[in-house]
């Protein structure tokens, strides 16, 4: 078995092979960082963050410097690893939190108000399927992500709907 310093060194100077070498060295560590990060993240798939701490250990060994610091390579790598892996994970809050504040504010933006003398019943006739199935839980007081959920749809497919409808509704009582 060849030194650290060795396996590093060739890693640094482009040998693709030394890095398989590498990566079994140090499997272990990086299965149980996953592990752990899965069970705080756990939104996020598993195989993304074993991906991400293979390229974490990647991006290490290259910037290892040999023999210029007293930290060795292993606690060098489980730094930068559980760095990534951190990372990631806020990277994955900060994406949901948008979408669940977006939503809720296109929600409340959006009202869809019908004249008093206008039934949901007229609207059928001029609304497509999906949208009547829409505007049907929009009535109900359902959340954007609700009604995404129960009709198998993007969110943003549910706010393009509910946009169609207010057009509609807007042309066909401008039409009488």
């Amino acid at each position: 078995m060849k030194a650290i310093s060795e396996v590093l060194t060739a890693i640094q100077n482009g040998d693709s092979v030394a890095f398989n070498e590498l990566f079994e060295r140090y499997r272990s560590l990086v299965t149980s960082m996953v592990q752990s990060f899965s069970v705080t993240c756990p939104t996020v798939d598993p195989e993304d963050l074993l991906q991400e701490a293979s390229l974490a250990l990647s991006d290490a060994a290259m910037t290892y410097r040999i023999g210029t610091t007293e930290v060795t390579f292993g606690l060098y790598a489980k730094i930068c690893i559980r760095n990534r892996l951190i990372s990631v994970g806020r990277k994955n809050r900060v994406k949901k939190k948008k979408v669940k504040v977006s939503a809720t504010e296109k929600q409340a933006a959006k009202k869809i108000t019908l004249p008093q003398n206008f039934s949901l019943n007229e609207c059928k006739q001029i609304l497509s399927r999906f949208e009547n199935e829409v505007l049907a839980l929009y009535s109900e007081g359902r959340s954007y992500t609700e009604m995404a959920q129960e009709l198998s749809c993007s969110v943003k497919s549910i706010d393009n709907a509910l946009y169609r409808i207010k057009r509609k509704i807007r042309s066909f009582i401008k039409s009488q």
